[in-house]
């Protein structure tokens, strides 16, 4: 039997901050057109998570996705990879991001 996070894990705490933030606020940094893309509040998700593990470099935190729960709960099981990482966060989001 799995047990649930605790109320107050990080994991959780990312997840409702991330997802109080409206979409309109997110997609406005992406253009039409192009291939579709990962979910940028999923994205946000897993950064913001690495951050609070003290983890800031693209490659790690794609690391850290795939090996720790939380991470993985957070990206929804997907697996991004160090450079969309770094492309997301340096520029489509640094504006946000900053804030």
């Amino acid at each position: 039997m799995l047990r649930k996070a605790p109320k107050h894990h990080i994991a959780r705490v990312v997840d409702e901050m991330v997802e109080a933030i409206p979409n309109k606020n997110l997609y406005s940094h992406y253009k039409d057109g192009g291939r579709s893309s990962f979910h940028p509040k999923m994205m946000l998700k897993s950064i913001l998570f690495g951050y609070s593990q003290k983890v800031y470099s693209h490659r790690r935190i794609e690391k850290l996705i795939f090996k720790k729960i939380p991470a993985m709960w957070l990206s929804a099981m997907q697996q991004p990879d160090f450079r969309t990482i770094n492309e997301f966060r340096g520029e489509r989001m640094k504006g946000l991001m900053d804030e």
